[in-house]
């Protein structure tokens, strides 16, 4: 019921909203029909309420059920997307530890959207990671994440590394530490990755080396020798 019902919200939000903001402003103005608008305003102010009165949906990504868990990344999302500004200096740091952190997630029923949603939020609030301790609060569930094989969600998650990356702040991160910890760690993950997708593994690999080298300049420290003997 609870996920049905957040799922539904996502899908309200992304028709009500991001739908209205794709229409040029004459029509906005002129010809949307009023029932249209108060559907708006009232699928708004509701996420409003449930985004506050839920500590920022805290309480829904705490569930024990991967139903919920999935269907709050899904809420998220919608929000970011289309509800921008309800993410503020007063709530940035607690939204961001529990998406940023979202690597704890285990279920890989949940990695669709949490990946989602992490990309997201990355590109619209890249300075959000400077309110965290990154190596606690991401890299650490990061690198864990990655050692363990995405937990199953090879097909998924391993194609959404190089957008990761590329969505990484390089102010926030120390370049020759970020990248041996993730390709040692993304190595480690082989021995359960290639068991069960070996293609998909190889091809993310080499995606985020090319990637990496590429974007080296990005970087004040970056590792080319030691990348190179790895």
């Amino acid at each position: 019921m609870i996920s049905s019902t957040l799922l539904a919200l996502a899908t309200l939000l992304d028709v009500l909203i991001c739908l209205q903001q794709e229409r040029p402003g004459f029509e906005n103005i002129t010809a949307e029909p009023k029932h249209a608008y108060k559907a708006r305003v009232a699928a708004v102010s509701f996420t409003e309420k449930l985004f506050k009165d839920h500590k920022y949906f805290h309480d829904f990504l705490r569930s024990q059920k991967a139903s919920i868990r999935s269907a709050t990344y899904s809420v998220l999302k919608s929000l970011i997307k289309n509800m921008p500004q309800a993410i503020n200096d007063g709530n940035l740091k607690t939204v961001a530890g529990a998406i940023l952190g979202a690597f704890n997630e285990k279920d890989p029923i949940c990695h669709p959207s949490m990946w989602d949603v992490i990309l997201l939020f990355c590109r619209k609030f890249p300075d959000s990671w400077s309110f965290l301790n990154i190596q606690k609060s991401i890299l650490n569930p990061f690198w864990n994440f990655l050692r363990n094989g995405c937990f199953g969600s090879q097909q998924v998650s391993y194609p959404a590394l190089v957008l990761f990356l590329d969505s990484v702040p390089p102010k926030s991160v120390e370049g020759d530490k970020f990248f041996l910890e993730f390709f040692k760690n993304l190595w480690v993950g082989r021995k359960i990755s290639l068991s069960t997708d070996r293609l998909t593994f190889f091809q993310a690999l080499q995606e985020c080396f090319l990637w990496s080298f590429k974007n080296a300049s990005r970087y004040k420290n970056f590792p080319f020798n030691s990348l190179a003997a790895f």
